[in-house]
């Protein structure tokens, strides 16, 4: 008689805590490209090619906190209009498992240059 009830919640247990891991690493990636864009920008602001150092520090830390396949799709991109440094991250992380969708991960900053 115990042993369905068992199975069930084993499976909900585990199914749950998959679903809360996923979130988890998605805040992650999201985190870290926040951190890839504001370190872009504040490099970028005080340097002379700005777009190159920006996009050199940004790909630094996406490598750094999320290298391999599940940053993998994750773009920096760069660009100076006047006196304004800008930086994004964009692309997708996949779920954990294949059941789970992608999740969009998108960051922007800007800075001042001096």
């Amino acid at each position: 008689m115990a042993t369905l009830p068992t199975v069930v919640a084993a499976t909900l247990a585990l199914a749950t805590f998959v679903l809360l891991a996923n979130l988890v690493l998605v805040q992650y990636a999201r985190g870290v490209a926040r951190t890839a864009v504001d370190e872009a920008v504040r490099h970028a602001s005080v340097s002379q090619s700005a777009v190159d150092v920006c996009l050199g520090a940004a790909r630094d830390v996406l490598s750094d906190l999320v290298g391999g396949s599940f940053g993998a799709d994750l773009e920096a991109d760069c660009w100076v209009d006047g006196d304004v440094v800008f930086a994004t991250v964009e692309g997708r992380v996949p779920g954990i498992v294949p059941l789970l969708s992608d999740f969009d991960v998108v960051a922007r900053s800007a800075a001042v240059t001096r």
